[in-house]
């Protein structure tokens, strides 16, 4: 994903979002949390996406399982990523 501010008036390509029941933003969890309550309700485990983003790139996370994400070290963030079995 892109690292940029958008208040949910573009679309996850960058341009102007045009629909207007789409010109909002979603809560996502960073990390998915797969029932577990301290993930579920961690304030620093949630993030703002467009819902492009939260539609198209999360949903193809959810599938994989894991996340692709890294920190800053360039490891996987995600417990769940088989880097981190």
């Amino acid at each position: 994903m892109l690292d940029r501010t958008n208040d949910g008036s573009l679309k996850g390509d960058g341009t102007p979002q045009t629909d207007p029941r789409r010109r909002n933003l979603v809560a996502d969890h960073k990390i998915p949390h797969r029932g577990d309550e301290a993930l579920f309700y961690d304030p620093d485990n949630l993030q703002s996406l467009c819902p492009d983003h939260h539609d198209r790139d999360k949903q193809i996370e959810e599938i994989k399982g894991y996340s692709e994400r890294r920190g800053a070290n360039g490891w996987p963030i995600d417990p769940w990523h088989p880097a981190n079995q």
